[in-house]
């Protein structure tokens, strides 16, 4: 685990410092800030580890643990560059490794000062994961979950412009032959229905998780 942590903190330093000899130094924002941010749509990252998390974690976050190799192409694949980032860890050292790395890649980071600690010691709620025997790794909503989500409601939204631009063809042979046999279009609108329900489903599951 060491050797993953300094390798992620060397790769930051890197990043921060690539830019010029005095590099923007980011303060981590206290906890009202961070609360109206997500008021607001910002998002929300956990960068701990799968066993911190199963122990509490703020709700709606997505989990990302910045200790691990990838950690921004895999953050990258389940944030929204144009929306804020709520980021935090334990007490704030993670946080601000993980924010240095975000913010070098564009996205606008705020790093809870103090992280979960200070959270739970202010009050505020901490939910766990319902976790069961066999199947614990289910709980957690990972990168690769919420891409999957993202990919299935692409292909899907392809498939309905698909199946819209056929209908509009059809509709065109109906209009200059009424003997034209319509029921493809039927076959085909009931097709787009059935997509369109399984978007509106990957959808749900995709906000149901964080995104």
């Amino acid at each position: 685990m060491k050797s993953f942590s300094l390798g992620a903190s060397v790769a930051w330093l890197l990043l921060t410092f690539s830019h010029g000899e005095n590099p923007t130094v980011h303060a981590p924002v206290k906890i009202e800030v961070a609360v109206k941010e997500l008021a607001e749509g910002a998002q929300l990252l956990d960068v701990r580890t799968r066993d911190e998390w199963n122990q509490g974690h703020l709700k709606d976050a997505i989990l990302v643990t910045v200790t691990e190799d990838g950690f921004l192409e895999k953050a990258k694949a389940v944030l929204n560059q144009g929306k804020p980032v709520v980021v935090y860890c334990r007490s704030g050292k993670r946080s601000a490794m993980a924010a240095g790395q975000l913010r070098a890649a564009g996205f606008t980071v705020h790093d809870l000062e103090g992280g979960i600690t200070a959270w739970i010691a202010a009050g505020k709620e901490v939910v766990k994961p319902d976790l069961k025997p066999d199947h614990a790794e289910a709980a957690v909503p990972t990168a690769a979950d919420t891409k999957k989500l993202n990919d299935e409601i692409e292909q899907g939204r392809r498939n309905i412009r698909d199946i819209e631009a056929f209908v509009q063809m059809e509709r065109a042979k109906l209009e200059e032959n009424p003997d034209y046999d319509p029921s493809f279009l039927e076959e085909a609108l009931g097709e787009r229905q059935g997509i369109l329900e399984k978007v509106e489903e990957a959808e749900a599951r995709l906000k149901e998780i964080g995104r």
